[in-house]
């Protein structure tokens, strides 16, 4: 049976890695910090995986336009928007260049409700347009995230538990950073089996799942930088 990896067995790598195996040294609290700050707001910049995709929908406000991006979603796509009425749901165009989107929907035009056509994220919002009427929609799209739960009790697992191994070397790596030691940064990911080892592995295994699913075609963006929607 495979090993499990657990915040526990996490930490206790760790330890073992930065050669810290005192809370003395170091407390499991002040670990725990490095292990989370590794796993939410590092490791999914260092994978590309399902498990770190999924939907992501809210809910508009009449006379709104602009709604906040949560601080987990790296990047989004595939918009729908729904408008309750149990009947079909209509795919949004998603706009990736804010200057083309502004002169189509201008600020001094933009006042016209209606069921919103047109979405892009502009920095940490979502401008959707035009500006949703009085009724309540529900945006969806397919979101690549940050994981949203840390691990906090000792039982606590990442979302993939093979992650643990590859998760407790970016910890300790971090740790290494905090106090200078270069020479130890430099050990822990280039060493054989190290960090750099354990990524690769992962990656490797992801491609293999991979194999034989076909990707979606890439969309052509018209003059003002829209990729429009093909149904497929």
């Amino acid at each position: 049976m495979a090993a499990t990896w657990p915040l526990s067995r996490i930490r206790a790598k760790v330890r073992s890695l930065t050669g810290r195996p005192s809370t003395a040294q170091i407390s499991d609290g002040d670990i725990d910090d490095f292990i989370n700050d590794f796993y939410v707001n590092t490791w999914p910049g260092e994978i590309d995986l399902p498990d770190t995709e999924g939907f992501y929908s809210f809910d508009t406000t009449e006379n709104v336009g602009e709604y906040t991006v949560p601080a987990y979603i790296i990047d989004i796509r595939d918009f729908t928007i729904d408008d309750g009425d149990d009947d079909a749901v209509d795919p949004l165009t998603l706009w990736h260049d804010l200057s083309a989107f502004l002169r189509r929907y201008p600020e001094d035009d933009s006042a016209a409700t209606q069921q919103p056509v047109d979405i892009i994220r502009a920095g940490e919002e979502f401008r959707l347009r035009p500006i949703p009427d009085d009724t309540t929609y529900t945006v969806q799209g397919w979101a690549e995230q940050r994981p949203t739960t840390e691990l906090t009790s000792d039982s606590s697992l990442p979302l993939q538990s093979s992650w643990g191994e590859a998760i407790a070397y970016g910890s300790a790596i971090k740790i290494q950073i905090e106090v200078l030691d270069t020479t130890a940064v430099e050990d822990l990911t280039r060493r054989p089996f190290g960090y750099d080892y354990l990524v690769t592995i992962i990656k490797r295994k992801a491609i293999s799942q991979l194999v034989g699913v076909r990707a979606q075609p890439v969309a052509v963006e018209d003059f003002y930088g829209r990729r429009p929607n093909h149904g497929f």
